[in-house]
């Protein structure tokens, strides 16, 4: 049972390794442009300095909401049409696990 788990998961992580270094560019483009603006050009405008500190906070809870969204999209598109999901639970594991492959994959 756990042997199909960790080749379940193996599979996601093989996959994710091959566009992890393109992501974690964008992200890093998209944080530091943002931060940029509202930590350097803002203040000029009048606007406060601590709003930057604020604003990585936000950050980061848009950069998880940003690779949320797409997953969720991909999990409702399948149980609306391909139905591949199927598949995974006709592996001999709980059906709780094929929820959490889903959610870390």
């Amino acid at each position: 049972m756990i042997s199909t788990l960790y080749a379940l998961l193996y599979t996601d992580l093989c996959i994710f390794k091959k566009v992890i270094f393109d992501k974690t560019i964008d992200l890093a483009i998209w944080v530091s442009t943002t931060m940029f603006v509202m930590s350097y050009l803002l203040p000029l405008f009048g606007v406060s300095a601590e709003f930057g500190a604020l604003n990585l906070v936000g950050l980061a809870a848009s950069a998880g909401l940003f690779e949320l969204f797409p997953a969720v999209s991909v999990m409702i598109s399948d149980f609306e049409h391909d139905r591949m999901i199927d598949y995974y639970f006709t592996t001999p594991v709980p059906s709780s696990f094929i929820f959490f492959k889903t959610i870390i994959a």
